[in-house]
């Protein structure tokens, strides 16, 4: 079996410090990784790896949530459920209501919704930032149909 030698920078979080790693996996595994891969807009291998690690991590840490790709990009949400950007507005709306909230979504379990707000608190800036984009996406189409109805 051939082994591709991969060397990476992990980036920790502690004062934006890196630490370099030298990495031999097997090409079917590397081929798989690159395949997967494909569609993000990582530079390049060390980044690859970088992001596989840090999704991993935080998979480990936060059950029930799973990474999606989409047009928007990749992002976290619930296992069988929504992003957790979409959960977390609707409970910012409510004020962070547990029974409002638990009545906008009747299908997901208490323990999903935590999940959530566990991953928000847990990277608040991520889950802010798609907030943000949605908001913002949606007021420039309001405009648009403003400006198309005016």
């Amino acid at each position: 079996m051939h082994a591709l030698h991969a060397i990476f920078a992990v980036h920790t979080e502690v004062a934006g410090m890196t630490r370099t790693l030298s990495l031999r996996i097997p090409d079917e595994l590397a081929g798989r990784v690159a395949d997967r891969a494909r569609r993000w807009a990582a530079a390049n291998d060390s980044e690859v790896y970088r992001r596989v690690i840090d999704e991993w991590v935080r998979l480990q840490e936060h059950p029930g949530i799973r990474f999606v790709d989409g047009p928007a990009g990749r992002r976290a949400a619930l296992v069988g459920g929504p992003d957790v950007w979409e959960v977390i507005a609707v409970a910012r709306a409510f004020d962070f209501d547990e029974q409002r909230l638990a009545a906008a979504y009747p299908w997901l379990t208490p323990e999903a919704l935590g999940a959530a707000r566990r991953y928000h608190e847990a990277y608040p800036d991520e889950i802010d930032s798609w907030i943000e984009e949605n908001e913002r996406t949606a007021a420039d189409l309001e405009r648009e149909l403003e400006a198309l109805s005016g």
